[in-house]
Order: structure tokens, then C-alpha cells, then sequence
């Protein structure tokens, strides 16, 4: 009798121990997972505002190219067209060029002040029309070796990462942009 309630006494601070030490376990492995999970949240939170962000610039981006469309489709913008076809003439040299641009632009009446604005002299051009220009001009070239898209598209897409820099600043300092 004495002997099997030794026994069981024994057995039963056994299984507290156990209970225990599995209790004591699994605590310390909760406080692991919890200041994992509050560790890991700023992260989280960083990713889900980056993402955020991707998807607000990429709406701002679609927004200013139907803008530019819109723009495009507007008033004569001969003389805008014009200082366009002189910046790309000038950033790709030379003398002789042809300029696409949208059909009805105006551009040929404007060829001296093209060459004016260009600075480069006396300049030879040659106009096309282009029904899906969608705005600005695209000047390359007489021999076709070097070409310059200063469309609203292109001219978008190329200084997009700067702006969207600046953007981005703006909405990430909580800031109105």
C-alpha cells in the first residue's frame, strides 16, 4: 500500500513536472512566435505601403498619359509641336532631319522657326504625318541613324523615374503632392 502510493505520488510530481516543463515550453515558444510577429511587423507594414504606393503611381501615370492624350486632341499646338521638333533636332545634331507628328499639326508652316529655336544653322526638313502620334513629334535623322521620341508618351516614359521620385517623396511624407 505505502509502496504504491509512493508511487503514484511520485508519478503524479512526475506529470506536474512534465505538465510543466511542457507548459514552460510552449510559453517560451509563444514569446518566440509574439516578438517574432512584432519584429516582423514594421517590415510588413513597410511592404504593404510600398505596394500601396506601386499601385497609386501607376494610377498617377495612367491618369497624366489619358490627360496627355486628352491634351493632344485639343487646340492647335503648332508652336508647343514646333519647340519640341527643335529640342529633338538638337539632341541629335546634324542638319537634315524628318518630323512626324500628328496629321493637321501645322509643323511645315513652322520650318524656320523650327531651325530657329534648333540653333544648329540652316536646317533641310521633311514632315510626315503619323494618324497615331497621339501628340508631340518624332524627329529622326535624314539617314534614319538616330532618332528622338518626344512624343507625350515618350517624353513621359523618359522622365518618369524622375518624376516619379518626386512623387513618391511627396506621398511618402504623407505631405498633399
Amino acid at each position: 500500500g505505502d509502496e504504491a502510493a509512493g508511487l503514484l505520488a511520485a508519478a503524479g510530481t512526475k506529470a506536474g513536472e512534465e505538465r510543466a516543463g511542457i507548459l514552460g515550453a510552449a510559453r517560451a515558444g509563444g514569446a518566440r512566435r509574439r516578438a517574432m510577429l512584432l519584429a516582423s511587423a514594421p517590415a510588413e507594414a513597410a511592404r504593404l505601403r510600398a505596394a500601396k504606393l506601386e499601385v497609386l503611381l501607376e494610377e498617377i501615370k495612367t491618369a497624366a498619359l489619358e490627360l496627355l492624350a486628352a491634351e493632344a486632341a485639343g487646340t492647335d499646338k503648332a508652336p508647343a509641336l514646333a519647340g519640341l521638333a527643335a529640342e529633338a533636332a538638337s539632341g541629335i545634331g546634324g542638319s537634315s532631319f524628318i518630323i512626324s507628328s500628328a496629321p493637321g499639326s501645322g509643323l511645315p508652316d513652322l520650318a524656320g522657326r523650327i531651325a530657329e529655336l534648333a540653333g544648329l544653322g540652316p536646317l533641310e526638313l521633311g514632315f510626315e504625318e503619323d494618324a497615331g502620334m497621339g501628340g508631340g513629334v518624332m524627329v529622326r535623322s535624314a539617314d534614319g541613324a538616330r532618332r528622338w521620341d518626344n512624343t507625350f508618351k515618350g517624353r513621359l516614359e523618359r522622365y518618369w523615374p524622375e518624376l516619379r521620385r518626386e512623387i513618391a517623396a511627396g506621398l511618402g511624407s504623407g505631405r498633399a503632392v
